[in-house]
Parts: structure tokens; C-alpha cells; sequence
């Protein structure tokens, strides 16, 4: 079920509309489409991951930078963020969990994964590589990259824009994607931020509509 990482949420996002649809006997063609679309990168991604993880055996070194799990309860105080998932009907992933999820990736590194049991809602926090440094082109290059996959499978259904969101109280750049298969509807949300030179990703994915407004509040402050 849960595929390796990457900190551009399309690439794993896909897994929420796979389950949600799961046990259904028959899917419309353009439904399928727009599916093969959403998890394209995914595959893409695996296989480089392999190879990446074959030269990277040591965890990235993030410093300070990286958060403290205790319990259901994720707190970053470089940050100061803290995800409480017991209070979102969400589990925490543990390291072991981390580790066969896959923590890095070749553009950074997953501190932080929390699902609920449905996998209808997942929500993640990422450190980019040092040497992704501009958040505006960052943005743009994913969203080029999903633009040429969706053409290429000739995705209708979707809603794809760089735009602004609530974190922790402030507007910060964001990554909005949209994206309906058959009768289920997927919304990522991607949120970045700077902690000096490093750029953070925060991620929420939900097929809540409801939940696609509000994701982003279930990360609060640390203090």
C-alpha cells in the first residue's frame, strides 16, 4: 500500500484514490486515465529511488532541523510545529515505519508521516536537499512536471495552480492539486516554508472536501 517517498506529494498522493476506489467492478475509461496519470510519477520515482537507495545507506543530516516523535505526537522545535495525530484519528508512522516507507528521497528527506486507517487522509513534513534553495522555481518545476503528465494522459478532471495557504497562521506559498477519478475526488496540498537555507515541505492529502479546507490546521504551534 504505502510507496517511497517524495516530497512532490504527486508521486504518492495516487494512493489515496487507488484505495478509495478499490473493489469497484467497473471504472470508466477516462477514470482510469486520470488515475495512470496521478500515479505515473510514482513509478518514476521508484525506480530512481532504487538506485538512490543504493548509494545512501546514512540518513540525511538535517541537524537541528529534524523532529522528535513521542507517542502520536510529532514536535519540531526548530520549526515550531507540532502534529498531534491521535487528535486527527491519524497514526504517527515510527521509525521502523519510516524506514520501510523510504525517508529519503533524491530531493530530501520525510521527517515526519501520519495516515489514518482508510488511507483517506495522510499528511507529511519534508527538508528539502540543501541545494533546492528557490521555492518559486521549485513550485513551478513540479507543476510543469504534473502539466506534462496530465496532458500526456489526458487528464480533464483536474485543478492544478500554485497559490497561498493558512500554516500556523500565515499565508505561505502553496501547491494545490485537484484531481477526480470516477466518483472519488483528491485534493494535495503542499505547503513550503524556509528555516534559514532549507526549504520545508508540509503536505496534506485528503479525498474530504471538507477536510481539503482545513488540513492544514491540524499543524499547530510547539509552543
Amino acid at each position: 500500500m504505502r510507496k517511497k517517498f517524495k516530497l512532490t506529494v504527486f508521486a504518492i498522493a495516487s494512493i489515496l484514490v487507488l484505495t478509495a476506489c478499490a473493489g469497484k467492478e467497473k471504472a470508466q475509461t477516462t477514470a482510469a486515465s486520470e488515475s495512470v496519470a496521478v500515479t505515473k510519477s510514482s513509478e518514476t520515482m521508484v525506480e530512481s529511488l532504487t538506485e538512490f537507495d543504493k548509494k545512501n545507506e546514512s540518513t540525511k543530516d538535517i541537524g537541528e532541523l529534524k523532529g522528535v516523535a513521542d507517542g502520536n505526537v510529532y514536535t519540531n522545535k526548530a520549526l515550531n510545529i507540532k502534529f498531534d495525530a491521535a487528535a486527527n484519528n491519524m497514526n504517527l508512522a515510527g521509525e521502523e515505519e519510516l524506514s520501510a516507507i523510504g525517508q529519503e528521497s533524491p530531493e530530501g528527506y520525510m521527517d515526519m508521516y501520519a495516515y489514518d486507517s482508510a488511507y483517506t487522509k495522510i499528511a507529511m513534513l519534508g527538508i528539502l536537499n540543501p541545494e533546492i534553495t528557490d521555492i518559486k522555481a521549485y513550485m513551478e518545476k513540479t507543476v510543469e512536471e504534473q502539466k506534462k503528465i496530465n496532458e500526456e494522459y489526458k487528464v480533464e478532471n483536474a485543478k492544478l495552480e500554485i497559490t497561498t495557504t493558512k500554516l500556523l497562521g500565515e499565508d505561505v506559498p502553496c501547491i494545490y492539486n485537484e484531481v477526480t477519478s470516477g466518483d472519488v475526488t483528491q485534493y494535495n496540498i503542499q505547503a513550503f516554508i524556509k528555516s534559514g537555507d532549507r526549504i520545508v515541505n508540509i503536505v496534506y492529502v485528503t479525498t474530504d472536501a471538507n477536510l481539503a479546507k482545513t488540513g492544514m490546521d491540524m499543524f499547530t504551534k510547539a509552543e
